[in-house]
C-alpha cells in the first residue's frame, strides 16, 4: 500500500511534482491511499492526474482509497469517476 498526501497548494503551476508523486506510488504494489487532509479545493490539473490514476489503478487491479476528504471534494471525485 502507498499513501499519497495531496498537497494543499497543488495547482496547474506545480502539478508536475504531484504527478511525480503519483507515478512513484504506482511503481509499488497494493492499494493507493489519497490523503486529502491538507486540501480545501481541487484544481482541474490535479483532477486530471487523479482521473488518470484512477484508470491506471483499475487497469492494474489496484485499489484506490480516499482519506480525510471534505464532502465537497468527495463529491467532485465521484462526479469525475475517480471514486464510485
Amino acid at each position: 500500500m502507498a499513501q499519497i498526501t495531496v498537497p494543499g497548494n497543488v495547482s496547474v503551476k506545480n502539478v508536475k511534482e504531484f504527478r511525480d508523486m503519483v507515478n512513484n506510488a504506482m511503481e509499488g504494489e497494493g492499494a493507493i491511499v489519497l490523503d486529502f487532509s491538507e486540501v480545501a479545493r481541487v484544481d482541474l490539473a490535479v483532477m486530471q492526474v487523479l482521473i488518470a490514476l484512477s484508470r491506471e489503478c483499475g487497469e492494474k487491479n489496484r485499489g484506490l482509497r480516499v482519506r480525510a476528504a471534505s464532502p465537497e471534494i468527495r463529491n467532485q471525485l465521484r462526479i469525475s469517476g475517480v471514486i464510485p
